[in-house]
């Protein structure tokens, strides 16, 4: 007996659920590369002095806010939401197009988490963590969180 062969709609089948299995798998990774909370400020290194970054920031729309430091300034665009889900590649390609912008990035707000002493129980072996020593009441400089008037000796 001779082994099964595929027709030609089953091949075209085969490469279209290949293709999409193929999306669905790539897709994400590439959404989640770009998403994040866009601010309307760019950071750009612009050649040419003050003179050259004032002249392309009113060309297309932005501010000059400050001058990070020597040629790189960080700019505002008028009409860009103050935050958004989604990159402005209209306004960074204008940005960028020009021949004295060496880069530019839009800038991305930062989610700030709390660092705080880590709650875990004193059987884990991680006791050193733990603020356990004897001189603490002593160290009137960390207790007392005051000035010398407020100085509570221990004794």
């Amino acid at each position: 007996m001779y082994p099964r062969t595929c027709s030609g709609d089953a091949r075209v089948v085969s490469v279209v659920v290949s293709v999409v299995v193929l999306v669905v798998l790539c897709v994400p990774c590439f959404v989640c590369a770009q998403v994040g909370d866009f601010t309307h400020e760019w950071a750009a290194h612009v050649e040419g002095g003050d003179e050259k970054a004032h002249e392309i920031a009113r060309k297309h729309g932005f501010d000059v806010l400050t001058k990070i430091f020597d040629d790189v300034y960080l700019l505002r665009h008028r009409r860009v939401a103050r935050r958004s889900a989604d990159p402005s590649l209209l306004h960074h390609e204008k940005l960028i197009s020009e021949p004295h912008v060496r880069w530019a990035e839009q800038q991305v707000v930062k989610r700030r988490v709390k660092r705080d002493f880590m709650h875990q129980d004193r059987s884990t072996k991680f006791i050193s963590t733990w603020m356990d020593d004897p001189k603490w009441p002593q160290m009137w400089y960390l207790v007392s969180g005051g000035g010398f008037e407020e100085v509570k000796w221990f004794g």
